[in-house]
């Protein structure tokens, strides 16, 4: 069998992955060490792909623009490895479908981004990121140190008006 399709298999009609069993495998082997700047570049160039993968896919059912919100969560523990990041992410056609009090209140441990989508002129732009509920405490502690607009963002979910106003500032 080829690497590629070893965790590979098809339950309920659709594909998926043995991940638990690729973790434990990985991590059966001797890691080299690594910088923490090394693995978020990695990290966050997965996490990019994944973003204009759905975005591509979606052009073709969604009118332009559109928007994917994006979930990652820390999960405590799988196949006994820990520290393991689970992602899922849902296009939606109009913008305030995506509630961010709705979102927040259900998804307290997971960072919540909304991205828009414009297929016409190929961009993906951020309208804001929310951490976990406990993020968000320890951010407005001490907001000085953190990006301008996380801070703005968590601001405003907290006070319930970022729906309409999602922009950067400069």
């Amino acid at each position: 069998m080829p690497p590629e399709k070893k965790y590979s298999y098809q339950r309920f009609g659709s594909n998926a992955q043995r991940v638990g069993q690729a973790v434990v495998d990985i991590l059966s082997k001797e890691q080299p060490e690594y910088r923490v700047e090394e693995i978020l570049s990695e990290f966050g160039r997965d996490y990019l792909d994944i973003i204009r993968d759905l975005a591509e896919r979606s052009k073709s059912l969604y009118e332009s623009p559109y928007f994917i919100l994006s979930l990652l969560r820390k999960d405590l523990g799988q196949f006994g490895v820990s520290n393991v990041v689970k992602h899922s992410a849902r296009p939606f056609q109009h913008e305030a479908t995506v509630k961010i009090k709705k979102v927040f209140e259900a998804h307290p441990e997971s960072t919540k981004t909304l991205f828009k989508v414009d297929a016409k002129n190929g961009s993906i732009d951020l309208l804001w990121t929310i951490p976990s509920y406990e993020e968000c405490k320890s951010i407005l502690k001490h907001p000085g140190i953190y990006d301008v607009n996380l801070v703005m963002w968590i601001q405003q979910c907290f006070m319930g008006e970022l729906d309409h106003q999602t922009h950067l500032r400069s």
